[in-house]
C-alpha cells in the first residue's frame, strides 16, 4: 500500500474516532430540544464516510495485490485469507450503508424545507380572490395567508423537532456502536495493508 492509501486509512479512523466522540445526543439542549442546524451538520458528515468503502474493497482484494509477491506456501494461507475477507466483506460494508442510511434520513428531517408548506398556502392565498362588492381587499388575503402560514410553520415546526428529536435519542447508542464497529474494522485493514 502507497504511503497515500495509509494515510487514508489513518485519516479515516481518526475521523471516525472523532464521530465517535461527539454523541449525537449532544445536539439536544438542555430543554429537550434538538438544534436542527447542528443535526444538519452532523448528518451532512454522511458523505465523508465513502472513503470507508473503498477501504473494504481494498480490504476484501488483499489476495489479489499479494498474490504475484506470494511463494507457494504464503500463497495457501492467504486464499484461506482470502475466502474469510471475501465472506465478511458485505457484513463490513452493510454497517457503512446502514449508518449513512440513517444520517441521510435524518438530514431529510432535519432540512430546512421538510415542512415548509409556503408553496401550497401560497397557492390557497392566490385562489381567494379581492371582491370590492363584498369588502374582502387583497391586505386581507395576505393577512389570510400569512397568518396561516404562520401557525402551519409553528405546528410543523414541532412536528419537526419531535421526529427529529426522536431520532437522535433513539439512534444515539446504535450510531455510537456502528461507529466503533467501524474504527475497529479501519484498524484491521490498516493491520492488512
Amino acid at each position: 500500500m502507497d504511503l497515500r492509501r495509509l494515510r487514508s486509512v489513518f485519516t479515516l479512523a481518526a475521523l471516525l474516532s472523532l464521530a465517535a466522540g461527539l454523541p449525537l445526543g449532544g445536539c439536544a439542549t438542555p430543554n429537550g430540544n434538538v438544534s436542527l442546524a447542528e443535526v444538519r451538520e452532523f448528518a451532512d458528515a454522511s458523505a465523508r464516510l465513502g472513503g470507508y468503502g473503498e477501504l473494504s474493497r481494498r480490504y476484501r482484494d488483499t489476495y489479489e495485490r499479494e498474490r504475484p509477491y506470494l511463494s507457494p506456501a504464503a500463497d495457501r494461507i492467504a486464499r484461506e485469507n482470502d475466502v474469510r475477507r471475501r465472506a465478511v466483506y458485505d457484513d463490513f460494508v452493510s454497517i457503512q450503508k446502514s449508518l449513512v442510511l440513517y444520517m441521510q434520513t435524518l438530514s431529510l428531517l432535519a432540512g430546512d424545507s421538510r415542512y415548509d408548506l409556503s408553496t401550497q398556502l401560497d397557492d390557497l392565498g392566490t385562489g381567494l380572490k379581492a371582491n370590492s362588492e363584498s369588502g374582502l381587499q387583497q391586505k386581507h388575503i395576505a393577512a389570510y395567508t400569512g397568518l396561516t402560514r404562520l401557525l402551519t410553520r409553528v405546528i410543523a415546526s414541532g412536528y419537526q423537532n419531535r421526529s427529529v428529536a426522536t431520532m437522535v435519542r433513539d439512534g444515539d447508542a446504535d450510531v455510537q456502536a456502528l461507529l466503533e464497529a467501524m474504527i475497529t474494522l479501519t484498524r484491521l485493514y490498516a493491520k492488512t495493508n
